[in-house]
């Protein structure tokens, strides 16, 4: 058997584990983030439990079948193996590789991800703020009305004023039920920014409310 094909074998099934996770995330963010926009983020639970069960179920069966192939090929080819002690090895390695997988990139796959309309929104409230701070420092008014940033057509949210007459707080109002409301406001006097939401469960809005 050519040293070429051997190490070829050897290859892809050190890096196999890697290819079957690299399939794994990449077709549950589709799914996650295709069935989410459709149906809301209150269906979002149904669909986790779908990526975590069915799509693994899908590409282990896909990597049996393609596993089973390779070693026919092996064998064809004129390499050497012992069946029961290659799979025994082909376990251990695939239970090592999850176990740093696991340890390393799943935390970080399932963890909420803020939408793009959450996160403009809530960038629209700091960079209103900060334009505030330069409106101050030459020496203009510092209305809430004075600021465009909080003026802009944001989705899904309105920028409403805590203060008409500061542009230092401001707040985000949703307008559809699915998301919360995310409040800004700059204490002058101590330069100290309090950023706060209403519900922790909703996207966007971290543990103990704030963003």
């Amino acid at each position: 058997m050519r040293k070429k094909d051997k190490f070829i074998f050897y290859f892809f099934g050190l890096i196999s584990p890697l290819i079957f996770v690299f399939f794994w995330i990449i077709l549950s963010v589709l799914i996650v983030s295709t069935t989410t926009i459709i149906f809301g983020y209150q269906s979002i639970g149904f669909f986790v439990l779908f990526v975590l069960l069915v799509v693994p179920t899908f590409l282990i069966f896909v990597v049996t079948k393609l596993h089973g192939n390779a070693i026919k090929k092996y064998k064809s080819l004129g390499g050497k193996i012992s069946k029961g002690f290659f799979n025994i090895s082909v376990f251990c390695w695939w239970i090592i590789s999850f176990a740093v997988v696991s340890a390393v990139l799943l935390p970080a796959l399932f963890s909420p991800v803020s939408p793009r309309y959450t996160s403009a929104v809530k960038n629209g409230l700091a960079n209103g703020v900060k334009e505030c701070v330069v409106l101050d420092s030459d020496n203009q008014t510092t209305r809430f009305g004075d600021v465009q940033s909080f003026s802009g057509n944001y989705s899904k949210f309105q920028i409403e004023s805590l203060d008409p007459n500061s542009c230092y707080k401001a707040k985000a109002v949703p307008t559809t039920d699915q998301n919360t409301w995310f409040q800004i406001d700059l204490n002058i006097e101590t330069g100290g920014v309090a950023k706060t939401c209403g519900d922790s469960s909703k996207p966007g809005c971290d543990e103990e409310n704030t963003w």
